[in-house]
């Protein structure tokens, strides 16, 4: 007879803002937190020593590529790199090829997710040609996303009541550089804010990417959330500067009193962590600076890279989380049954050794995009397992279909 636990866990987890011992039980899908001295009688029970176990990680902002654009990413990728990185659900964008802002076209993206996603996918919709498209799509997606080029048609989403991310780039401050290291300066930081004030008169407006402390006083001043990338909070354009393509991403890496103080706001502020991850075929970013597409991946470094700051006493391991599941959940609109670990929650978390330390290899990554500014990194934090819905679908190296 098949036993109704499929996966447990037993060791310390993080728990209502602390790390405790006890005993993790999947009821079917569902999570039961029990004593440390509970039997942890699953089919499969992780008990490593060292461990801690962590509510899965939520990331916001994804590419997943897929459909024509599958040679940079698809869902099977994107889903093993996230797993990799600890993530239990991803949000997509709605920038592919084409792009997901029809009904028709959301429907089979819906399908290649259903096929292929190993964690669970959600997606935007694009701003459409009508309120009509928008409402016939609204019970499928998470929220709209708007891009600049979208600016113009923002009349559609006038009486939309749910979630609208935005990239907040105003066009007029915006213009390509070809000299690696100039871009944060030709895509002003005074882009941010001037986007923003596009949005006075709406309800439910979440800023994504923010990367100078301009945009995040104004995101600030207008009652709007807003989140971070681990890159523009890391590394200044210095590093552009150096790794050329690598490095080119929107909004650019910015100059390095702006990175201070960015890393300063999300330190010290209430702020959700997203990767933004993006990537491109090799060949795409080996092509000369102006014309190379910007983005890189992000899902398999952005744990480990949150996991270095906590090591380190930057941190606390309840800003990881918060960070980057429980604000994120919460965003939308998936908490409480994602972003702890609570009876009756999804059976989702991810179990990390936060004393293993490893370099960043690209070579290694899930994805297809394998490169990284942040290569050659040693950072610490190593994830072991990550369980999604009571399945273990990542563990010490090997995906589970």
């Amino acid at each position: 007879m098949a036993k109704e636990c499929a996966v447990g866990y037993k060791g310390k987890i993080f728990y209502k803002g602390e790390v405790v011992e006890a005993t993790l039980i999947s009821e079917g899908e569902r999570l039961a937190v029990r004593g440390p001295s509970a039997a942890c009688d699953c089919e499969t029970c992780l008990e490593m020593r060292g461990t801690i176990a962590l509510p899965g990680m939520v990331d916001a902002h994804v590419h997943t590529r897929g459909l024509m654009l599958s040679h940079k990413e698809d869902p099977l990728t994107a889903s093993r790199a996230a797993l990799k990185g600890g993530v239990v659900a991803i949000a997509d964008m709605p920038n592919t090829l084409p792009k997901i802002n029809n009904l028709e076209i959301l429907k089979k993206r819906l399908e290649e997710f259903k096929r292929t996603c190993l964690v669970d996918c959600y997606q935007y919709a694009g701003v459409p040609e009508s309120p009509e498209e928008l409402r016939a799509m609204s019970k499928h997606v998470v929220g709209v996303k708007v891009y600049p080029e979208d600016y113009p048609n923002l009349h559609v989403l006038r009486n939309y009541d749910g979630l609208i991310v935005v990239h907040p780039e105003h066009p007029a401050f915006v213009k390509e550089s070809p000299d690696p290291g100039e871009r944060g300066l030709s895509r002003s930081p005074f882009a941010e804010p001037a986007a923003m004030e596009l949005f006075r008169g709406f309800s439910k407006v979440h800023f994504t990417h923010v990367s100078t402390p301009e945009g995040a006083r104004k995101a600030e001043e207008m009652g709007f959330t807003f989140d971070v990338t681990p890159h523009h909070i890391l590394l200044n354009n210095e590093v552009e500067k150096l790794k050329g393509c690598v490095a080119k991403v929107n909004p650019p890496l910015r100059d390095e009193p702006r990175r201070g103080m960015m890393f300063d706001i999300f330190v010290n502020k209430d702020v959700m962590m997203v990767t933004d991850h993006a990537p491109h075929a090799v060949w795409e970013k080996e092509l000369p600076f102006y014309d190379c597409p910007p983005g890189f991946p992000g899902l398999e470094t952005a744990l480990p890279l949150l996991l270095t700051l906590y090591k380190r006493g930057i941190i606390s391991l309840n800003k990881v989380v918060r960070s980057y599941s429980e604000l994120p959940a919460k965003l939308l609109g998936l908490w409480p049954d994602l972003g702890r670990l609570e009876t009756g929650s999804l059976a989702s978390f991810t179990v990390v050794d936060v004393n293993e330390r490893r370099r960043v290899e690209p070579w290694e990554f899930e994805s297809k995009a394998k490169y990284s500014p942040f290569e050659g990194m040693n950072l610490w934090g190593e994830v072991v397992a990550t369980v999604v819905r009571g399945k273990i679908r990542y563990f010490s190296g090997n995906f589970y279909y």
